[in-house]
């Protein structure tokens, strides 16, 4: 786990250099997928916006319930298929999507996000 100050900085990185985003998750009744790149990081709050910028995501850090930096081997299989060879070794970040109630034990929703290099 990091903190959400780490995962800021990680999201400014990829600000700073244009860099392409993926975001992806499937949750129970609902999925996302973005193509973009990180338009705006302030304190705390992440915006990524489309590459066509007709949609956006944006995201509170300090209001997930953990946020993890994890490089390809550690993410999930259903992203990993997804990932083309030479994207591989690039930076990623999982983020615990937070319940309206808090059930214990029970595992949060994640977001991922990958950095990926643009044609």
């Amino acid at each position: 786990m990091i903190t959400p100050e780490e995962a800021r900085l990680v999201f400014l990185k990829w600000c700073d250099e244009g860099a392409g985003v993926y975001c992806m998750g499937n949750f129970s009744t609902w999925s996302v997928v973005l193509q973009g790149r990180v338009t705006s990081v302030t304190e705390m709050v992440v915006r990524v916006d489309s590459l066509d910028r007709r949609g956006a995501l944006q995201l509170d850090l300090e209001e997930t319930d953990g946020i993890e930096y994890c490089d390809f081997e550690h993410t999930p299989e259903s992203i990993r298929s997804k990932v083309v060879p030479e994207q591989r070794d690039l930076s990623a970040l999982m983020v615990a999507i937070p319940l309206r109630v808090f059930v214990p034990g029970l595992q949060r929703d994640k977001l991922f996000f990958a950095e990926f290099l643009l044609a």
